[in-house]
């Protein structure tokens, strides 16, 4: 009787998870699917019609027509659309890969020496500061950029990001240290060191979750348009060009929505790219033979 409750509650709570994720799954694509068929309205006619479809398809007109004025233009300083793009992509290319890189490397040192002090601390200095997130460190970080002349250079971005606290030190400590130690073992009988352990065992077995990581993180900083507004101002990326131009008023919504497509293309091109990575199973059987 215990046992049969108890399915039915486990079931019943897996029901009504699925109906609330199916929902909002609904929801996010009824969104979307609105905000591209927007995009390939003229003005008057979403001013009409705000939901339904086009009438008729300005797909080519919406898009030359934002390639030609999606443009930064403020304080003298002048960018176009490719322009911030380039920008966009060395920023959040860049600082993913440093972030990647020193998050990864720290993560697989601490799974592998845990045993150690200086491991502990490290992991309990990452879950300090998620607990206890640092509060007005922009200050600090500005005074910092400009001290050794870091503003205003892309590079520079990717030296600040070089580093590995947050969440995604903790999936990589749990990916590496799920790895079994008999890896490590068989290498040192073939007369492997650290280095070749770590690059030849380890990380090809966790290598789909390092691409998805590195996708989200390119993602975040492909999005983000304040950072690269305090420390880049004369090289304007995408998402604060997209923000200038969402902003402007003078712009219909037809327009502004193809410029939110635009933007989206190079992280659907990333993704396509990287997909069989991204969908890789980290397997870890039959690897050692007694």
């Amino acid at each position: 009787m215990k046992k049969s409750s108890i399915s039915r509650k486990v079931s019943t709570f897996s029901v009504v998870c699925f109906i609330v994720l199916a929902l909002y799954c609904l929801i996010m694509f009824i969104m979307v699917a609105w905000a591209v068929f927007s995009a390939f309205k003229y003005p008057w006619d979403f001013d009409d019609h705000p939901i339904s479809l086009p009438e008729k398809w300005y797909i080519i007109q919406n898009y030359k027509y934002v390639l030609k004025h999606f443009k930064y233009n403020r304080g003298g300083l002048k960018a176009n659309i490719l322009d911030m793009f380039g920008n966009s992509f060395l920023y959040a290319a860049g600082c993913a890969t440093a972030s990647v890189i020193c998050t990864s490397m720290m993560a697989y040192v601490c799974s592998k020496f845990s045993h150690y002090k200086a491991s502990k601390i490290i992991y309990g200095i990452v879950i300090f500061t998620m607990i206890f997130p640092i509060i007005g460190s922009a200050p600090s970080e500005m005074q910092i950029v400009t001290k050794f002349g870091f503003k205003n250079h892309i590079w520079a971005m990717w030296i600040l990001k070089f580093n590995f606290l947050g969440l995604y030190f903790l999936v990589l400590y749990a990916a590496f240290s799920a790895v079994p130690k008999s890896y490590s073992e068989a290498a040192k009988i073939d007369g492997a060191n650290n280095y070749k352990i770590m690059l030849k065992i380890y990380y090809p077995l966790v290598i789909p979750i390092i691409f998805t990581i590195w996708l989200l993180i390119f993602i975040a900083f492909w999005n983000d348009y304040q950072t690269p507004l305090l420390y880049m101002p004369k090289k304007p990326t995408i998402a604060y060009g997209l923000f200038d131009f969402y902003s402007d008023n003078s712009q219909d919504a037809p327009y502004k929505l193809m410029a939110c497509l635009i933007v989206l293309i190079p992280i659907l091109v990333v993704f396509i790219a990287f997909r069989k990575k991204l969908m890789g199973r980290l397997s870890l059987e039959g690897g050692v033979k007694g």
